[in-house]
């Protein structure tokens, strides 16, 4: 298929899974708009078209990734879950879609900051939303009858926060691919900001 018989939404993820790709076997610094643009099966010039320069394109490729593991996150979810099935659940969920692209993963954790600002206004954005979702489901709980104490947005932030940074070290430690051992301590940090003290 030619390029021009391509819509442009199709080009737009055909670059972003070409960025993905590339960053398989080359660190972000190392990648070229040429890199990506050949493995899109794409001209330079369509690249442009797109994305202004690679920084745009990694933003956009930790923005879809965000979303993607929101939707693994929401598969694990059930609305008649108990908070600690829930929490045993999505932390697991989370954790395990990041071990299974460890080198993906690493990139983003990795090279996002160093992409400026407004690479870190993403980190933040993404970290929000995973705080906005956890939340929600203590309101939700808790108005079900759940004996969990609230949890408030900056709280919230914290715990992600946290669990991140865990993340974080298992990267720079060379052990992307065992991050599901976070687990345990993931639930540990989520359950201490919720467990309610009983007079």
């Amino acid at each position: 298929m030619s390029e021009a018989a391509v819509n442009p939404i199709e080009h737009r993820q055909r670059i972003l899974h070409a960025l993905a790709e590339v960053l398989l076997s080359k660190a972000y610094n190392d990648v070229t708009i040429a890199d990506i643009a050949s493995e899109a099966k794409i001209s330079k010039r369509t690249f442009y078209e797109h994305f202004e320069n690679k920084a745009l394109c990694l933003w956009a490729l930790c923005e879809k990734t965000s979303e993607q593991i929101m939707g693994v996150i929401m598969q694990a979810y059930r609305p008649e879950m108990t908070w600690s099935q829930m929490v045993h659940g999505i932390t697991g969920a989370y954790l395990k879609a990041i071990e299974d692209a460890p080198v993906l993963m690493h990139s983003l954790y990795m090279q996002l900051p160093s992409t400026g600002e407004h690479g870190l206004v993403i980190r933040r954005e993404i970290g929000e939303r995973f705080a906005v979702f956890l939340c929600q489901q203590v309101d939700a709980l808790r108005a079900r009858g759940e004996s969990i104490k609230a949890l408030d947005h900056f709280t919230a932030i914290a715990v992600i926060a946290g669990i991140n940074e865990l993340v974080l070290q298992f990267m720079m430690d060379g052990k992307p691919e065992k991050v599901t051992e976070l687990a345990e301590v993931a639930k540990g940090l989520v359950h201490a900001v919720t467990h309610l003290e009983k007079n």
